[in-house]
């Protein structure tokens, strides 16, 4: 929630002064709104990506409750690496790029439905 809160207010604020310093007349609250729904939907892609990959090192079958932490060579997982970033880098990776392209599209159609 902190996330989306934080990505919410910078994009009202963003907005709010885009209107005054460029003379614009977006809505804040839309902004506001938009912002936070496409954290919700980059924070969504990037953990689901981070725990697949979790998933995927992990030696055994539903062993969430075994596994052992990051950087740590243990018996009950094969750690290769020291300490085990790869989840996170893909997880942050696969969310910043689905929010950008999400936004993208969307701010795409709606400038094709001004042009109408």
């Amino acid at each position: 929630m902190w996330n989306v809160g934080v990505n919410a207010f910078g994009g009202a604020t963003t907005t709010a002064l885009n209107n005054i310093l460029q003379g614009k007349n977006d809505s804040v609250i839309g902004a506001g709104i938009a912002s936070g729904v496409f954290s919700t939907v980059g924070y969504s892609a990037g953990s689901i990506t981070a725990n697949t990959i979790n998933s995927i090192m992990r030696p055994t079958i539903n062993n969430a409750g075994s596994w052992a932490g990051s950087g740590v060579w243990s018996g009950s997982g094969y750690n290769l690496f020291n300490p085990n970033n790869t989840a996170v880098i893909g997880g942050g990776f696969t969310g910043g790029t689905l929010q950008e392209v999400v936004q993208g599209a969307i701010n795409g159609a709606q400038q094709a439905g001004n042009k109408k």
